[in-house]
């Protein structure tokens, strides 16, 4: 589980990941009880979520966003952790 990640860390996982934008903010978010949520900004102001949580957790909310990724009404998963631990959407 990734915890008070910088933004150097985030923006290597971006990098590793194939994904051209540089964070430039993370503002700490309320989760879930043992998670937890942080909301990743571009200086473009884009935003994304990174969500840490035990990997039961993660699996079950990626499997319900990949099962209804064609619905416009939810977010798109960016990339996950190999091991489950976070994962980062739109």
């Amino acid at each position: 589980m990734l915890i008070n990640p910088t933004i150097d860390e985030i923006n290597n996982l971006f990098k590793v990941h194939h994904i051209n934008e540089v964070i430039t903010e993370i503002q700490s978010l309320s989760g879930t009880t043992a998670g937890r949520v942080y909301r990743l900004s571009t200086n473009l102001n884009k935003h994304y979520i990174l969500k840490s949580d035990e990997s039961e957790q993660i699996h079950i909310a990626q499997q319900f966003l990949d099962t209804y990724n064609n619905s416009s009404l939810l977010p798109k998963v960016l990339l996950t952790d190999p091991d489950n631990s976070y994962f980062i959407y739109t």
